[in-house]
């Protein structure tokens, strides 16, 4: 079951969801809880990019299970010197993916860590009650 239509989709849903998670983690120390609350969402935004690295889908477990009309995969219908050329585009597709993707999960890995680790400092700079 596909959730996303493209990867990109994907990426900038979690990269979004987790910078939300760190200031909403924060605003809820602010205005609701205590400064200590102010890195809860640092840890969602953690979690959203374990999540996103693990469901990941390789180019080359796409291509090579791609059916034809018939529904048989039509990679094993192709002759072999088309079979490496495909598996070549395919490689060279997935470095391009995997690249794109460590981008964006460093991004809310390290922003999710950076606020659960120091959360509770910012809701306590930004008045949160201690």
């Amino acid at each position: 079951m596909r959730i996303f239509r493209t990867q990109g989709q994907k990426l900038w849903t979690v990269a979004l969801a987790g910078a939300g998670a760190c200031g909403l983690g924060v605003a809820h120390a602010v205005f609701l809880g205590v400064a200590s609350d102010g890195g809860r969402g640092g840890a969602v935004a953690v979690a959203l990019a374990f999540a996103a690295l693990f469901t990941s889908t390789p180019a080359v477990q796409e291509l090579i299970e791609a059916p034809d009309n018939t529904g048989h995969p039509a990679f094993d219908t192709l002759p072999p010197a088309r079979q490496i050329a495909l598996l070549r585009t395919a490689l060279a597709e997935m470095q391009d993916r995997q690249a794109r993707e460590n981008h964006f999960l460093v991004f809310t890995s390290v922003l999710g860590t950076l606020v659960w680790a120091f959360g509770d400092v910012l809701a306590s700079w930004l008045g949160a009650p201690s």
